[in-house]
């Protein structure tokens, strides 16, 4: 393991990585090629399959990052390993980016001119990030940044915006008292800025392509087959968050990401009498035929239901 020079670190590069040879060198490249050079690198690798390949092209990269890697003994999940990187970072300030994505250069300057216009240090920043499916699309998402008082849930989920993690920067001590959510399979990236919204953080957008997201089909139909996602996750997430839910983002949620689990899942009856149930409990019980009936109205139209 490379030493570390943390005197004066500015950003920690926090990379959580799991079965990621084969994209990391894009990744590492992306982080090489930045404008603002003063921060460290930190790879974590969550007990992958191709550990013994993965460490043969970190080391390509020791003498031109500061890099240091983690290995977990088992595998967790990206939660627990983002969590590992806060834990161990040295900067002021934590850069996350996932182990298949990749920055624009002037990703850190961009957060560093960001943040010093900023009257406190009480924020997380989140920007723009370029869709791509095996090849460019220029989609830049979130269309719009968040509004004035609007909640996250409401931004995500009713009006269909995105948060994606790897145009996320924070300070780090905000990073320690958020952390990501250990019990999470998915949505750890909205859940971390719920709660960070809630305990009085400034959520802030950057209106500049931040990262590049690279998005597979068949990633969420994976997640599905390999159990890390269902309905009753989503289900009992839902429960679970209430409090951060309005009728309108329970709405949305169910019609987006709950149906779309539904309909990999192949047993719509029981997952739609799940959300019902779901929907009863944290209060919303006037949205359940609405919901319902909406969910039915998009198999048949988009899926052939």
């Amino acid at each position: 393991m490379a030493k570390r020079d943390t005197a004066n670190m500015k950003f920690s590069v926090v990379i959580p990585c799991y079965n990621a040879s084969s994209t990391i060198a894009r990744t590492l490249d992306s982080v090489k090629q930045q404008t603002f050079t003063n921060f460290e690198v930190i790879v974590i690798d969550d007990a992958s399959n191709d550990l013994a390949t993965l460490l043969e092209v970190l080391e390509q990269y020791r003498t031109e990052l500061n890099l240091s890697v983690l290995t977990n003994d088992a595998n967790m999940n990206g939660a627990y390993s983002r969590n590992r990187g806060i834990r161990e970072a040295k900067g002021e300030y934590i850069a996350f980016l996932d182990a298949d994505d990749s920055w624009v250069p002037t990703r850190l300057e961009q957060a560093m001119e960001a943040i010093q216009r900023l009257p406190a240090n009480q924020f997380v920043l989140y920007g723009k990030f370029e869709l791509i499916r095996n090849r460019p699309t220029g989609a830049l998402l979130p269309i719009r940044g968040i509004r004035h008082e609007e909640r996250v849930a409401d931004y995500v989920f009713a009006a269909g915006q995105h948060m994606q993690t790897s145009t996320f920067v924070c300070p780090t001590d905000v990073a320690r008292t958020i952390l990501f959510d250990e019990t999470l399979t998915r949505h750890q990236d909205s859940d971390f800025m719920m709660r960070a919204q809630e305990q009085g953080m400034d959520i802030i957008f950057q209106s500049l392509k931040c990262a590049s997201y690279h998005f597979r089909a068949t990633d969420m139909q994976k997640r599905v087959q390999a159990g890390r996602i269902n309905s009753a996750f989503c289900t009992q997430w839902l429960i679970v968050k209430k409090p951060y839910f309005s009728a309108a983002a329970t709405s949305g949620y169910v019609l987006s990401t709950f149906a779309r689990i539904v309909y990999m899942e192949g047993q719509t009856g029981k997952s739609l009498r799940m959300a019902a149930s779901a929907v009863t409990k944290i209060g919303w019980r006037n949205l359940v035929d609405l919901t319902i009936t909406k969910i039915l109205i998009i198999f048949k139209t988009r899926f052939g239901f």
